[in-house]
């Protein structure tokens, strides 16, 4: 296992338009429930990083075996 330590920043940061985003996200999510006051709504999200951990192991899985 890899150390925890905190990802890097970078320098062209924009974090009113990160908190803008989140804000957004959150409105929207909000309106999808009104819509449809029966289901259920989830938001699922993913780095970067864990994406590319993730990547070889995919298709390692997924190749036919010969």
């Amino acid at each position: 296992m890899r150390p925890l330590k905190p990802r890097p920043h970078h320098d062209e940061t924009s974090w009113e338009e990160q908190e803008a985003g989140k804000k957004k996200l959150s409105q929207e999510t909000q309106r999808i429930q009104t819509e449809h006051p029966d289901a259920d709504v989830e938001v699922w999200t993913m780095d970067e990083q864990t994406l590319e951990d993730s990547l070889p192991l995919t298709l390692r899985t997924s190749l036919p075996l010969r």
